[in-house]
């Protein structure tokens, strides 16, 4: 073991050093990483939250045109038939909403996946010593 004169500290000690700041770096990628996953996800949920609001705000509206429908003088068959529709109709709607705001979720988790893979595999090999220089 050789002491640095000018330093006072030993090889050992600069190389544990090294590993340290090493570990910690790597630690604040990994932290980085975790709250882009987590703003993501978050941004999802919004967006689902959205869809379901829109849903609901449709079905409701779709119930308040059956009522006026029924208040007018309709036959009730005719009245049934048509809320049947438009229910049908907004559920429809509601539903396909929901389904593009999951596929969208999906599509931004995927895609922040192949980045996180990417970017925990290039630390990996920075600090294994494995990767290009």
């Amino acid at each position: 073991m050789t002491v640095d004169k000018a330093t006072g500290g030993t090889e050992a000690t600069k190389s544990e050093d090294t590993k340290t700041e090493a570990a910690l770096t790597q630690s604040k990628g990994t932290e980085k990483i975790s709250v882009s996953v987590a703003t993501i996800e978050n941004e999802a949920e919004k967006i689902l939250d959205e869809a379901r609001i829109k849903s609901n705000d449709i079905l409701l509206k779709s119930r308040e045109e059956a009522n006026r429908i029924t208040g007018v003088a309709l036959e009730l068959g005719e009245v049934a038939s048509e809320r049947e529709k438009i229910i049908k109709a907004a559920q429809s709607e509601a539903s396909q909403k929901l389904k593009n705001a999951k596929v969208e979720a999906s599509r931004i988790k995927d895609t922040i996946g192949g980045k996180e893979n990417s970017i925990v595999k290039r630390l990996v090999e920075m600090v294994t010593g494995t990767g290009a220089k």
